[in-house]
């Protein structure tokens, strides 16, 4: 039930990241179209989160969804050997249903699934694509 309110959690999401990607696209403009850095997450679009912002939104709409959403970068990371954007977590989690394997990780990080969530998550990051064919 939880991730139902994740998905309709996602449009406020897009809303709030709409704002800030206004900001940033501002930002870029009066730097002469120069991306600019965060701390440790280069913006690669003017319309690119930071990948720390991102998480945090995450975190306030639960704290299940940051963490899941951490244990897939990590998981996408090792599996796929790259890291993957901000702008491609957003669209794993904003098409659609969102991608079902991160969608998966979300509901293993749940507290429900304590017992089982180490091994959830194991299973569910051999399902990682790294094809780009609808997902990351």
């Amino acid at each position: 039930m939880w991730i139902a309110g994740l998905a309709s959690a996602a449009h406020v999401l897009a809303q709030t990241t709409t704002k800030l990607s206004a900001q940033q696209a501002e930002k870029w403009r009066a730097t002469g179209g120069q991306a600019t850095q965060s701390a440790s997450t280069a913006a690669a679009t003017p319309d690119d989160v930071p990948l720390e912002d991102y998480l945090a939104l995450l975190a306030q709409i639960s704290p299940a969804a940051r963490d899941g959403a951490q244990a897939y970068l990590r998981a996408f990371a090792q599996r796929c050997g790259r890291p993957l954007t901000a702008l491609e977590l957003r669209k794993a989690i904003a098409q659609g249903s969102g991608d079902p394997v991160l969608m998966g990780m979300v509901s293993a990080s749940h507290p429900s699934q304590l017992a089982q969530r180490d091994a959830l998550l194991n299973q569910l990051s051999q399902r990682i694509r790294c094809d780009g064919q609808g997902q990351p």
